[in-house]
């Protein structure tokens, strides 16, 4: 971060004429624009990448806490009453509430992306398929991610033969390359669920190109994102197991495990979120600039623009003698 020569303060801002570098306190404010304090000319705020400026590694932790304000509260009350209402109704009414919860878990990672720091309000019903059948889709093309690699390889490994592949039962064999192309599959996910929860076509969840291309250029900050997804899968299992001998003797005890539960993927899809509010620019989610912020955030200029002096007014001209025409000639 670059500073400035006077204050050895952090700068945020260039003068267009003279080029310095200017701290709060070397720039002034004047009707909405930045002016630098030593020549008066208008000055450009000094932008860089948001991956820079905020890393991930810095805040994906917050995501943990971020359900816990009080419209998170509420929206994970109102998600677990749609899923107990429509749940009683038989499996299509808690196929068609999974649909609506995902279509909104998937809305928390855009409103996210775009900046939003609070709960996003439910988007307009567009249609059955999209807000509904849509999310199902997706999510369920984004598992084909955890199970299909170590699926293929015992196809694979069958010779192509199916009945021979069907009688491998290959989950349950436990072998090395099974458990390591489940690991791998298990790693994979959370790239998948990106492509899932953002706009565009539904073949880029299931395009290598994409989900591993992207894993592979993201590198460490993804393999952050995949632990702390692992670590949400880990303690919504520990959860569940609590919650049914804990709330069996309420009334409504589904209702109060899936209040209990949706904490989780609030928080997960969150942390998602700020994955691709910090690194759209390199998943293909906006523009180059789009990612580009003030170096000092919401730091204000506070200096006092340079006194403009009354130019001189011009000397006053000669006088000019005009000699009368002689009118004695004719």
């Amino acid at each position: 971060m670059q500073a400035c020569l006077q204050h050895r303060a952090a700068a945020g801002w260039r003068c267009t004429r003279c080029e310095k570098v200017l701290c709060p306190a070397c720039a002034a404010p004047s009707s909405g624009l930045v002016l630098c304090t030593y020549c008066g000319a208008l000055a450009d705020t000094l932008r860089d990448r948001r991956s820079v400026l905020r890393p991930f590694r810095s805040e994906i932790l917050a995501a943990l806490r971020w359900p816990f304000q009080r419209a998170g509260v509420l929206s994970c009350a109102a998600s677990a009453v749609l899923l107990w209402l429509l749940g009683l109704s038989g499996g299509l009414g808690g196929l068609i509430a999974d649909g609506i919860v995902l279509a909104y878990l998937f809305q928390i990672v855009r409103h996210t992306a775009r900046g939003g720091d609070d709960f996003p309000a439910p988007d307009d019903f567009r249609g059955f398929f999209e807000d509904v059948l849509g999310p199902l889709f997706r999510i369920l093309l984004a598992s084909v991610w955890v199970f299909g690699p170590a699926m293929i390889w015992a196809y694979w490994s069958a010779g192509g033969d199916m009945g021979r592949y069907l009688a491998s039962n290959v989950l349950a064999s436990r072998s090395l390359p099974v458990v390591a192309l489940l690991a791998l599959g298990a790693f994979l996910f959370p790239m998948a669920l990106v492509a899932a929860s953002l706009p565009g076509a539904i073949r880029q969840v299931l395009n290598p190109l994409v989900v591993i291309g992207y894993a592979i250029r993201l590198r460490a900050d993804y393999a952050i994102l995949a632990g702390f997804c692992l670590l949400c899968s880990l303690l919504e299992a520990l959860l569940n197991a609590i919650s049914g001998p804990l709330f069996s003797r309420f009334p409504f005890p589904d209702l109060w495990r899936d209040f209990v539960l949706l904490f989780v993927p609030m928080a997960m899809f969150r942390a998602i979120g700020l994955f691709v509010r910090t690194f759209g620019d390199r998943l293909g989610y906006g523009m180059a600039s789009d990612y580009l912020d003030p170096v000092l955030g919401v730091a204000l200029p506070h200096g006092k623009p340079p006194e403009v002096r009354a130019a001189p007014k011009p000397p006053p001209p000669d006088s000019i003698e005009i000699s009368e025409p002689d009118r004695g000639r004719r």
